[in-house]
């Protein structure tokens, strides 16, 4: 495709982002579905407040992988939206395409 020539096959393109969108909330889903378990009280006799930071630590790392899978899962929606914008485009141009080769005779 050396010649710029750009071939997207939208169904197949669309199942695939589809089918990772999917995933990206299934694995956020079984992410929140185990939070990080850490008492405070872990740290030992005498540490209770730096047991508590590293409760709170691991809840922030937690809650910001579980924002990764949501923005993971918003991305693969746009790319389906531009993947379908850009079938819908092709399809205009060749129908326009047609349009003239019926008014031309197909000669260009």
């Amino acid at each position: 495709m050396g010649d710029g020539t750009l071939h997207v096959d939208v169904e197949q393109t669309a199942s695939a982002l589809k089918e990772t969108r999917e995933l990206a909330a299934q694995h956020k889903d079984e992410h929140m579905g185990s939070p990080p378990d850490f008492p405070s009280t872990a740290a030992g006799q005498g540490f209770a407040e730096c047991g508590e930071a590293i409760r709170e630590a691991l809840l922030r790392v937690h809650e910001a992988a579980a924002t990764r899978w949501s923005t993971a899962h918003a991305a693969m929606d746009a790319a389906m939206r531009d993947v379908h914008q850009l079938g819908a485009q092709d399809e205009e141009a060749a129908r326009g395409i047609r349009g003239l080769d019926a008014h031309t005779g197909g000669v260009r």
